[in-house]
């Protein structure tokens, strides 16, 4: 035992002696692009981002006078800049644009409040303004039910949040309040935020913006007794939904006072502030707008982290005036639009004339090496090797589909397991942890629930069924058109959408965080996977999935020990950080359907054993085994085998959040949060681990694209080539096996290869909205099947479309978690489909065999 612990302590000795680098003030660097004139804008304009484009509006048309502010004549110049930053045109108003009013973006039009009248007097109009040409048009909102300006707002969840600003010039009031309006309720009016704390929101001139799901009030000046202001560095934020630390909450203060930077977004997670003034006092209102000494460095704050960290401006940058967040388009070769993240900043040259500059900015990134490179070519080589050794084994389209029945039970579970871990998951995972919470991890051990239940329960019905496609059971259970069309919506919704994603997005990531070119990627990952799946069938794919899965949990357990070894403090200091922000709650046991609590889950996760009967690649695998004993094995251990993976992947996600804690320089702002973890490898890990480790992100991926394009191929080949031309040889249906898998991976990587030139954060969104419509409904069909005596195809019919029903309503219309839409979909479509089947007569097939009342061996009651 002592030995034992000896060679630990080295262990853990040398862990923690791997570079991870120290806290160091950030590699993000700002660049002026180009700088151009401008006509002159008012004095304490604002610059509002929103469709494409940038809008400066605003302010006052001259400096104005201590003590005359409220008879400051407003400015009426409107700037509006797009595309290059180089097209610039002036906008006209049908409603004059009150100085000192609260601007912000919102879809395709400016929301303008408060202000100053002509007369001086506090303003309480509320307007949304709408490019049309050349020209801004309003549109009225109910009015404020107090006159403020100098307010800051932004739209948040569908709501207006107007936050700060005074309520009198003489003498000077600030308004303690913020106002929420929400146009969708009817009679919808300004009304104050109860949950709101007034002791932090009395500021003037705030910056309040959404973003990533949080709202956020920064800086500000407060109002000292004495008539002078302070400029502050303090940070307010608001997040709903069921989570612990929803509602408003203060954070860590600025390192600096933000009152009279300009504040605006960088990419999604990210604030810039810039103008930070020398001295953060002025003697009155007035002064605010006066010219200040400013420093020259940036400020960039991270909505997930909390933290600050200071990056260096150019000179022009730094005097800014007000500045928003803006992509350039330029044209690439071959007349192709790039778009280039930046800023524009809104300022005067040393002659005073006005000026506008962009700047982009970007993340010195580090590289792999050869070492890397050859690691993750050696990977890439046995797979190819494996698929060719068991090209020589399979005889016929059984062994190519479900490797003759002779597959080990461990390999089939494992093989299950790693082709349900995309890609996709190596990242998310990681992802939701380092912006939230282990909450989600907590559902992961709810999983035994469905997988006993499967195995004791559907799997012996699946196994005396002796089936290749899961849809067969449809066509045995219902009719042949119901098996066809679950089928083609089967295929079309995995090789048109989700092998095209869960090959992109990995791709885009690793392509982002180590230069590499994302089409290089895409093809070389499809194109591997390809030919070891085609070449070799499921036994192909079983073997190279037990690699893969061998390499990816692996990495992520070492991974997860560096990062715990590695931070800054230690274990003690891991664990402090990530309790300081709540890192480590795992379960709620309250009854919050929009969270995944206890008591909900524990209701809904049994509905969930039916999952597996619509889910092609694991059918096989079932199949795959010599007996229902087996079966019933790789059915309980794609469940336990989940469990050191997924949980390493949680852990890794809170570890991410400690890292880019200590460490929030290293985290490109141009990024999203689900590139995190590939970020983290390439910039602090060491050559040789950095290089298996993204391997592990890669195999992650190929492993779910080689099981979809073997299911793709094994549902063409039996449900649509065996039912269409049944005198088929076994020659001809190996040689249409390894055609139609072939053609799903070509289509697949096509896919792809199109989505790359898109958004694909969008993409994906949209893409698995319409997969949950279209197939969500799946396991509903099979549990109407196999759960009752009298479901038939009328009843079918109805229980999918009111699935597609439930979902999209759940979707668009609900607060409800996304974990419970299968369950509830299934609930529907289940009660739905058995009473239409009762109302139209039932099932008259004999069902033998297909239903747990009627096992082959023995008939059953009634259901």
């Amino acid at each position: 035992m002592k030995l034992q612990m000896k060679y630990w302590g080295l262990l853990a000795a040398l862990l923690t002696m791997l570079p991870v680098p120290a806290a160091e003030a950030g590699r993000m660097t700002v660049v002026t692009h180009g700088t151009h004139p401008v006509p002159a804008a008012g004095i304490g304009s604002s610059a509002v981002a929103f469709d494409g484009r940038v809008i400066r509006l605003g302010g006052f048309a001259a400096q104005p006078e201590a003590g005359k502010l409220a008879s400051a004549p407003g400015s009426e110049t409107i700037l509006e800049i797009s595309r290059n930053a180089q097209e610039r045109r002036p906008l006209k108003s049908t409603v004059r644009i009150r100085p000192l009013a609260a601007f912000a973006g919102t879809g395709s039009a400016i929301v303008m409040v408060g202000g100053l009248e002509p007369d001086g007097a506090l303003s309480r109009k509320a307007q949304l303004l709408h490019p049309q040409g050349d020209i801004l048009k309003s549109e009225p909102l109910p009015e404020l039910p107090e006159g403020i300006a100098a307010a800051g707002i932004a739209e948040f969840e569908g709501r207006y949040y107007l936050a700060g600003g005074v309520t009198s010039l003489e003498p000077l009031r600030v308004n303690r309040k913020i106002y929420v309006y929400d146009p969708a309720l009817p009679q919808a009016r300004w009304e104050a935020d109860a949950g709101a704390p007034e002791s932090g929101q009395g500021r003037i001139l705030p910056f309040l913006s959404s973003q990533n799901g949080l709202l956020t009030l920064f800086g500000g000046w407060t109002a000292n007794p004495d008539g002078t202001l302070t400029a502050s560095s303090s940070i307010w934020r608001l997040k709903t939904g069921g989570w612990k630390d929803a509602g408003w909450r203060e954070c860590a203060p600025a390192p600096a006072p933000l009152g009279g930077s300009c504040g605006f977004r960088l990419g999604v997670t990210h604030y810039g502030f810039a103008g930070l003034r020398s001295t953060p006092s002025a003697d009155s209102f007035a002064a605010l707008f006066a010219p200040a000494p400013v420093r020259d460095t940036m400020l960039v704050y991270s909505n997930v982290t909390d933290r600050f960290f200071e990056v260096p401006l150019p000179p022009e940058a730094a005097m800014a005036e007000c500045a928003a967040e803006f992509a350039r388009v330029l044209t690439g070769a071959g007349g192709r639009n790039i778009s280039e993240p930046g800023v524009l900043f809104f300022g005067t040259g040393q002659a005073g004339e006005p000026l506008v500059r962009f700047s982009g900015y970007r993340v010195e990134k580090s590289s792999l090496n050869w070492v890397d490179y050859s690691l993750i070519g050696a990977y890439l080589a046995l797979l190819v090797w494996i698929g060719l050794h068991f090209a020589r084994k399979g005889k016929d389209s059984s062994d190519y589909f479900v490797g003759g029945h002779k597959m080990p039970m461990w390999v089939a579970a494992i093989s299950a397991q790693a082709a349900g871990a995309s890609g996709i998951t190596m990242m998310a995972l990681p992802a939701m942890a380092y912006q939230s919470n282990l909450l989600y991890w907590g559902m992961l051990f709810w999983g035994i629930i469905p997988a006993v239940l499967s195995a004791v329960f559907i799997i012996p019905l699946v196994r005396k069924l002796n089936i290749v496609s899961c849809y067969e059971y449809l066509d045995a259970r219902f009719a042949r058109g119901i098996r066809q069309f679950a089928s083609a919506l089967f295929v079309i919704s995995l090789v048109f959408i989700r092998l095209g994603v869960v090959t992109l997005l990995p791709a885009m990531a690793i392509a982002a965080v180590t230069g590499l070119n994302v089409y290089i990627c895409i093809i070389l990952t499809g194109a591997i996977a390809t030919l070891y799946t085609v070449v070799g069938g499921i036994n192909s794919v079983a073997w190279c999935d037990v690699f893969q899965f061998i390499i990816m949990t692996g990495g992520a357990l070492l991974c997860m020990v560096l990062m715990v070894c590695g931070a800054d403090g230690g274990i003690s200091g891991f664990i402090d950080v990530a309790a300081k922000y709540d890192k480590w709650t795992m379960y709620d046991f309250s009854w919050d359907w929009t969270m995944p609590t206890v008591w909900l889950c524990l209701l809904t996760t049994p509905l969930t054993m039916f999952n597996g009967m619509s889910d092609q690649g694991f059918i096989q695998r079932v199949m795959a085994v010599k007996d229902v004993r087996e079966a019933k094995q790789v059915t309980v251990w794609n469940f336990l085998l989940a469990l050191p993976v997924q949980s390493a992947m949680w852990i890794i996600g809170v570890g991410l959040f400690v890292f880019f804690y200590q460490n929030p320089g290293l985290f490109d702002p141009t990024l999203a949060p689900d590139s995190a973890f590939p970020q983290f490898i390439v910039e602090s890990l060491p050559a040789g681990i950095r290089g298996l480790l993204i391997i592990g992100i890669v195999a992650a991926s190929m492993s779910t694209i080689d099981a979809g394009m073997n299911s793709v191929g094994a549902v063409l080949v039996t449900d649509f080539l065996k039912v269409w031309k049944p005198e088929c040889s076994e020659k001809a249906l190996l040689f249409f096996s390894r055609f139609f898998t072939f053609l799903a991976g070509a289509l697949g990587t096509l896919a792809a290869v199109v989505f790359a030139t898109f958004d694909a954060g969008s993409l994906w969104v949209s893409f698995s909205k319409v997969t949950a419509l279209l197939i969500g409904g799946f396991p509903s069909i099979f549990m109407l099947g196999m759960l009752t005596k009298r479901g038939n195809t009328a009843g079918v019919i109805a229980g999918w479309i009111v699935s597609m029903a439930v979902v999209y309503f759940v979707q668009e219309y609900t607060d409800i978690s996304f974990v419970y839409y299968p369950a509830l979909a299934l609930i529907a479509a289940f009660a739905v489909g058995y009473l239409v089947s009762v109302l139209t007569g039932g099932s008259r097939k004999d069902l033998t065999g297909l239903t747990v009342f009627t096992p082959t061996e023995q008939g059953g009651t009634e259901a």
